[in-house]
């Protein structure tokens, strides 16, 4: 029929429980993006810890006999140069008091370093460093101090190891990619405390 206009099906409107379940959806993806902006943002720039050691000891006690530096080296050495192993130290490029509180942080109480450095601690095997049971990364600077936190807490009674490894630049510690600080025979200097 002429003039009269096409047949058209009325559409419903969206009900209103679907309008608020996209909004919800919408919602939760932006908070959870929030949340994961916090934690990678908390990963990166929460590496460095500058906390104070957790027990009584400060950092007078390193000089007591239980804190001692092995590995040779000698107050001459220069801090910047580096081996293809690692880099050559001083004897003043690392403090833990000792003895310390058995736990899950190992207080750190002076680190000299020229470039991103893990300090990192080992358990005893005999007179040998063993696993690594935790590592922190501490930046540049001339003296700082904080904590290393654990995988695995410390045990009253025993001795652990404490070293330097050198960031290889991913600020992901690894054992095989981060070279250990050496002195100049090439020997692994370790700093050595003990738990109350």
């Amino acid at each position: 029929m002429p003039g009269s206009l096409p047949k058209t099906t009325p559409q419903k409107p969206p009900a209103s429980g679907e309008q608020k379940s996209g909004s919800k959806t919408l919602m939760w993806m932006f908070a959870g993006g929030i949340i994961i902006g916090v934690i990678v943002g908390w990963m990166w720039f929460g590496t460095q810890q500058s906390a104070v050691p957790t027990d009584s000891a400060t950092a007078g006690d390193v000089s007591s006999s239980d804190s001692t530096l092995l590995g040779g080296a000698s107050n001459n050495v220069d801090r910047d140069t580096a081996t293809s192993a690692g880099a050559v130290i001083s004897s003043e490029w690392l403090a833990v008091p000792s003895p310390q509180t058995a736990g899950l942080q190992v207080a750190i109480s002076h680190v000299s370093v020229t470039r991103p450095t893990w300090v990192v601690v080992y358990e005893s095997r005999g007179v040998q460093p063993g696993n690594a049971l935790g590592a922190s990364l501490f930046f540049d600077s001339t003296q700082n101090s904080g904590v290393v936190d654990l995988l695995r807490g410390t045990l009253p009674g025993q001795m652990y190891f404490v070293g330097e490894s050198i960031d290889d630049g991913d600020r992901i510690f690894s054992l095989q990619n981060d070279k250990p600080v050496r002195d100049q025979s090439g020997n692994p200097l370790w700093v050595t405390f003990k738990t109350q």
